[in-house]
């Protein structure tokens, strides 16, 4: 084996590791008495400052100390990655899709990486969208997105300013 692919096995273990463990059915957020359950879809809803931001990246910071990929799916392009890693975000695992409120770009590549697997977190920020455009993502949209999730060890975290998920949450 060359050292180029032991160097990819080893960073890439956590994914692999990920498959049906019995104890990473609940993802610690790093939030005391706060985890998310895997293979589900959480939504966090609140107004500006309610610290909907604050669990998204407390989160994020929990996975990628893990060494588990991790996604963000930004509608509004409000996402700071200098605060993520101030708040213990390890940049080398996330990526970040910047979608520049093109709300079906972002449902696509939502889809896209549930699909793909391999991924601890999948976050949606559709916080800094009109009302508009969150009401009328289709119910059929979340529940694609719930049976892609289910049975993964993936938590797809929705951030938004209010319930946009209905009950597949």
């Amino acid at each position: 084996m060359t050292p180029q692919l032991a160097a990819l096995r080893s960073r890439f273990a956590s994914a692999r590791d990920l498959s049906d463990s019995q104890e990473r059915l609940q993802m610690p957020t790093g939030i005391p008495g706060l985890d998310l359950p895997r293979g589900a879809i959480t939504e966090v809803v609140g107004a500006a400052a309610s610290g909907r931001t604050t669990v998204l990246c407390s989160t994020l910071a929990a996975a990628t100390q893990r060494q588990e990929a991790c996604a963000v799916v930004d509608t509004a392009d409000t996402f700071d990655p200098a605060s993520a890693a101030a708040a213990g975000v390890d940049l080398r695992f996330l990526l970040w899709v910047r979608c520049a409120a093109k709300k079906r770009c972002a449902l696509q590549v939502v889809d896209w990486l549930l699909q793909a697997r391999g991924f601890g977190v999948v976050a949606l920020d559709v916080a800094n969208l009109t009302q508009h455009d969150v009401r009328n993502i289709p119910l059929h949209t979340w529940f694609r997105f719930r049976r892609a999730v289910e049975h993964k060890p993936t938590v797809l975290l929705v951030i938004a300013s209010e319930h946009c998920t209905s009950s597949t949450a």
